[in-house]
């Protein structure tokens, strides 16, 4: 469930300045850490640079696309991220492995773009 949530609350704070996602994926990823240190020890800890890197990068990468981005483009990706966290994570309405499809972010707004080329 927190695979999308990583990457439509980066693009989200990197495109709008909304980090409301990314506040709401870090506290889940503060109770799973608590839970998991409980268990693993400290190593859980430098678990928390390779989320800052992650979500860091997105969120840089999505700034420098800013210009190039549309609002319908956005309002695309952030639609397809519903998608793949409710309909796939929450409702579990099929076991699929969430980051396979992750490219979909990336294809729903390029379709959005390219809508104008097509002849309706």
């Amino acid at each position: 469930m927190r695979g999308p949530l990583t990457v439509i609350g980066s693009l989200e704070d990197g495109l709008r300045g909304d980090y409301s996602l990314l506040a709401l994926k870090s506290a889940l990823d503060f109770v799973a850490a608590l839970t998991s240190a409980s268990v693993l020890g400290w190593g859980v800890l430098l678990s928390a640079g390779t989320i800052l890197l992650v979500q860091g990068s997105l969120t840089l990468g999505a700034g420098f696309v800013e210009p190039f981005v549309t609002d319908a483009m956005i309002s695309a990706a952030t639609a397809t991220g519903g998608v793949l966290i409710v309909g796939l994570g929450l409702l579990e309405l099929k076991r699929v492995r969430v980051g396979n499809m992750l490219p979909a972010l990336l294809f729903a707004p390029l379709l959005v773009a390219a809508a104008p080329l097509w002849p309706f």
